[in-house]
This record gives C-alpha cells, structure tokens and sequence, in this order.
C-alpha cells in the first residue's frame, strides 16, 4: 500500500476537553468543524484553534474560566516504511480564549476556541538570575535544568 495520498490524512482522531480538575471530560469531536495546530521555530511555544458547532449548549454546561484543557489524540494514516502502523500522539492545550462567536440557529452556537501548550507557561514563569562564575558549566546547566524546568506532562491531563 502506498503512504503518498496519505502523509497528510490522520486516523483514530478523538478530541476531548477536560475541566480542570479533570472530573468533566467532554468528548466533542462531533462538534468541531475544522482544528489547526501551529508550531514555529520562532516561539518556544506551540498554539491551536478549533472552530466547535456547539449544539449541545458546551459552554454553559461546562464553563470555560482558563483552566481547561482542548487534548487532541491521533495517529497519520497508512503504515510506515517498515510496515509498522503510527503511533498514536496526545497533544494538550490550556484553552485561554474563545473569540468569533456567531448563533447560528436558536440551538447551534459556533465560536473559535484558542489553546496554547505549557512550554508557554514554564518556559515564561522562570528567571535563572544567579552568577556561574567558577563553576562547572556542564554540572551547573544539569542543575539549573533539574530545579528550573519541569516535564510538562505534570501539568497536562
């Protein structure tokens, strides 16, 4: 089977938002009509949008205050050049905005729903403001890592 129509195709998507304490996971991957995720080599950060028909009245069911997250799972479709298939990927957003929102019907609400990932919120939340003089460079640049930096999967559901 050839992989060139599909390099682009994802398969097994499932899109979830989870409430901040992670008791209220709401599956809407029904709802959402298109999703885009951007990454750059210019910010230490990656962002995404999702345009939801909600008709399920989402939003009032489930507030929206910061502290949730947009988790997208997928895998590409098609199989490697080993045979193998894709590995499924998880990727988390903390949702922080909500923007072009339009009634459609008396029951269908659509609006923009904006995520950014938490190498935004750690990379931006520490100052290393000490001197290294005399030190060793290496040692040192493992300490700062180890007591600066946090695996992000300790935020993210």
């Amino acid at each position: 089977m050839s992989n060139e129509n599909l390099e682009n195709e994802i398969d097994n998507l499932k899109i979830q938002i989870v409430n901040f304490n992670e008791k209220s996971v709401v599956d809407i991957t029904s709802l959402v009509g298109t999703f885009n995720l951007y990454e750059s080599i210019f910010n230490t950060h990656n962002t995404c949008d999702l345009i939801l028909m909600d008709s399920i009245q989402l939003v009032n069911r489930l507030p929206i205050n910061g502290e949730e997250y947009v988790v997208f799972q997928y895998k590409t479709k098609g199989l490697k050049e080993s045979g193998d298939e894709y590995t499924l990927r998880t990727r988390s957003f903390r949702i922080y905005k909500i923007t072009d929102r339009v009634e459609q019907t008396e029951t269908t609400t659509n609006y923009k729903l904006h995520g950014i990932d938490d190498h935004y919120f750690i990379n931006e939340a520490y100052d290393v403001n000490q001197s290294f003089v005399g030190s060793n460079c290496i040692a040192e640049a493992e300490g700062v890592f180890k007591s600066y930096f946090v695996d992000p999967a300790e935020f993210r559901p």
